[in-house]
């Protein structure tokens, strides 16, 4: 009977169930032998009241978030493995997600899991130059490419392997956002910096001065020094330089002189090859 309601022949179920107090029952049903004339009746009622929703309730023994995708790799990413895993391990694997949403389930499938708790760990394969300034450090900020949020995590493990080491965050934010992705984009923020923020392929070196071009309200050209205080592969963080009000152009000090610097909204030419200082803009 199993069998008809996975396979939804619910005609086979609802005839099996009225004719539960047939003359052939000791012969179609055994195993029903011990059963009391209430005990099946509760169970035909129980039958048809699953037929005719058309769908069985299921129980976990604890609370958690339930995700009804699987990708195969469960076990190799388990929690109790946090301690034994390699470089090896977090490499990029071929594997394929599924989800048992709306789908067929096979006899002996697993049809949801259930996530007991909101801790989750991010693996990292890292360069040996950036391990100094991580290593003595208990928390580190990164920043959720996808959903654009910078969070606090703790470091929870660290392994070196020569010229890569292996890190492990754990954190206890967003974990709905991500709950079905096995590989996540991330950045690791070692360091902050509070400044303006400029593309730098729009720096240039001009009279021995570091500076972007800017064209100003009257779409004139102006050459302004800046002051670079952090930067990564595609962008530099920039000193806005002391202000004597709010709004006003900020100056800053090199070699003893003072500049004017660029300001928030100013509009910076992003390929200063292509302009020159005084120009006029049409």
């Amino acid at each position: 009977m199993q069998n008809a309601l996975f396979s939804k022949d619910y005609q086979y179920v609802i005839t099996a169930v009225n004719n539960l107090d047939t003359n052939d029952f000791n012969f179609r049903y055994s195993g029903y032998e011990s059963y009391t004339l209430e005990e099946l009746i509760n169970h035909r009622d129980s039958l048809r009241k699953n037929v005719s929703s058309d769908k069985i309730s299921y129980y976990s023994p604890s609370g958690g978030i339930v995700s009804f995708s699987f990708d195969g790799l469960e076990m190799v990413y388990a929690v109790d493995r946090l301690a034994e895993i390699n470089l090896n391990d977090i490499r990029k694997l071929n594997y394929q997600n599924y989800s048992t949403l709306n789908k067929t389930i096979n006899n002996n499938e697993p049809i949801y899991k259930i996530i007991d708790n909101f801790d989750w760990f991010l693996a990292f394969e890292v360069d040996k130059s950036y391990m100094n300034d991580i290593r003595d450090k208990q928390n580190l900020k990164i920043r959720l490419r996808k959903i654009d949020k910078v969070i606090n995590t703790t470091v929870f493990r660290i392994q070196d392997y020569g010229e890569k080491s292996l890190l492990i965050l754990q954190t206890d934010k967003f974990l709905h956002d991500y709950i079905d992705e096995r590989y996540v984009k991330v950045d690791l923020i070692l360091n902050e910096f509070s400044g303006l923020k400029i593309h730098k392929e729009s720096i240039v070196e001009k009279d021995g001065l570091i500076g972007v071009y800017v064209s100003d309200t009257n779409k004139v050209v102006r050459f302004r020094p800046v002051e670079i205080i952090g930067e990564n592969e595609e962008y530099a963080i920039v000193n806005e330089g002391e202000k004597i009000n709010v709004g006003s152009r900020g100056r800053i000090l090199i070699e003893g002189e003072y500049f004017n610097t660029i300001k928030i909204y100013d509009n910076i030419i992003v390929k200063p090859e292509n302009v020159y200082d005084g120009q006029i803009l049409r």
